[in-house]
C-alpha cells in the first residue's frame, strides 16, 4: 500500500530538494561550489569593472554565482566592495497593483530599502566614519525602520508614519 504525502509534507520535501543559493549558509555555498573554466571566467568578469548582465534559465546557477562572488569579495580586500541583494519576494508586492494607485512607487521604495539594508551591512564602519553626514544620509535609516517597511510592503498592510517618512525621503538619484 502506497502512502501519499500531505500538501505540507510535499512542500517540505520540495524545499529540501530545492537548494537555492539564497537559502543555504555561506559555508555550504563555498564548500559545495564546483569551479571550472566557465565558472571562473564569469566570476572574474563579475569582479572586473563595468556593468554585467547574467542571463539564463531558472536553476542554472545565476544566483549561486553572484552570491559566491559576493562572499569572496567580503573576504578579500583586494576585490571590489560588493553588496548582495535578493529580490526573490517581489511577487508578494503584486497585490498592491490592484489596491494602490502608487504601487509602482512603493515597489521602487521596496527595492531601494533592500539595497540600503545590504549596503549598510557591506560598508565597513571605518569607511562610514570618513563619509560626510550628507552623503551617508541613507545609511542613517534605522535597520528596524527599514525591516518594518519591507515587511509591511510584503504583507500588503498599511504603512506607518515612519514608513511614510522613508517613502518620501528615499530615491534612486540620491542613493547613487
Amino acid at each position: 500500500m502506497k502512502e501519499e504525502l500531505t500538501h505540507q509534507e510535499e512542500a517540505e520535501l520540495q524545499q529540501a530538494l530545492d537548494e537555492r543559493a539564497d537559502h543555504i549558509t555561506a559555508e555550504q555555498l563555498k564548500k559545495g561550489t564546483a569551479q571550472g573554466e566557465f565558472f571562473n571566467s564569469i566570476h572574474k568578469s563579475l569582479v572586473a569593472r563595468g556593468t554585467k548582465l547574467i542571463v539564463g534559465p531558472r536553476g542554472c546557477g545565476k544566483t549561486h554565482l553572484m552570491r559566491y562572488t559576493w562572499l569572496l569579495c567580503k573576504e578579500d580586500d583586494s576585490l571590489p566592495l560588493a553588496i548582495y541583494v535578493t529580490f526573490n519576494r517581489y511577487y508578494r508586492l503584486e497585490p498592491l497593483l490592484r489596491g494602490r494607485a502608487n504601487a509602482t512607487d512603493l515597489f521602487h521604495v521596496w527595492i531601494l530599502a533592500r539595497i540600503v539594508k545590504s549596503l549598510k551591512e557591506a560598508v565597513p564602519s571605518s569607511l562610514l566614519k570618513s563619509v560626510s553626514h550628507e552623503k551617508s544620509r541613507y545609511l542613517g535609516f534605522d535597520d528596524e525602520l527599514l525591516d518594518g517597511l519591507i515587511g509591511r510592503l510584503e504583507r500588503g498592510v498599511s504603512l506607518t508614519e515612519d514608513d511614510d517618512y522613508v517613502v518620501k525621503n528615499i530615491n534612486i538619484n540620491e542613493l547613487i
